[in-house]
């Protein structure tokens, strides 16, 4: 049963104060319980702490040197390395996301890294009047912008910062059919486990319309 309390137009969960109140208490099972309940309720926090709780008590360590790669040539016009032994998640909209993938905690049901490409469709007359920084001012929780560039592509990372937990790398490049933006969650606790991964990963994307 899902209880919600509304306080002057604030919403809270029953089970997301429970699970916090049994984490100051140094209840972690327990309160690892309730935060999966208010997440499933929809309380994003929780995934911050979900995520917290899961680094505290795996010291989780993954070998990210070992991973192998292959190519995907995406019907949006792109083409970019993966690892392998990420699961390939079917996009509703073929026509504007693609190369939907994750890497996936079993025992938490969270995921620790995932990749998305979508695809500003504009027509070719139009594509100099819409610029990456008109699309990067309407982004926000901004930690950083970097300019980009590989042998292939140029373009910016935005790199932003969730409340759950959940730090994303946004490559944005312009092509032949609009502008491109690759986007890398990852969960905060593993970044920096997973940075040569997210570098490997956006070095190797290649636009094939241009």
């Amino acid at each position: 049963m899902v209880i919600i309390i509304c306080f002057g137009g604030m919403f809270l969960s029953i089970n997301y104060e429970k699970a916090v109140e049994l984490l100051e208490n140094k209840e972690i099972e327990k309160s690892k319980q309730y935060f999966l309940k208010a997440y499933e309720e929809g309380f994003k926090k929780s995934s911050y702490y979900l995520r917290k709780i899961r680094n505290e008590q795996n010291n989780f360590i993954k070998n990210t040197n070992d991973f192998k790669y292959d190519i995907i040539k995406s019907n949006l016009g792109y083409e970019v390395e993966i690892p392998n032994h990420f699961k390939k998640i079917d996009t509703i909209n073929d026509k504007c996301f693609d190369t939907i993938t994750l890497e996936k905690d079993e025992n938490f049901e969270l995921y620790n890294i995932k990749t998305q490409g979508f695809l500003i469709d504009i027509p070719s007359e139009c594509v100099d009047l819409i610029s990456i920084d008109s699309i990067i001012n309407h982004i926000f929780n901004i930690d950083e912008i970097i300019e980009y560039e590989n042998e292939k592509i140029s373009g910016k990372i935005v790199k932003t910062r969730a409340l759950d937990g959940i730090i994303s790398y946004t490559l944005m490049t312009v092509g032949k059919n609009g502008i491109y933006e690759f986007k890398i969650n990852v969960d905060e606790f593993l970044e920096k486990q997973y940075k040569n991964v997210i570098d490997k990963i956006f070095n190797s994307f290649n636009i094939l319309s241009i």
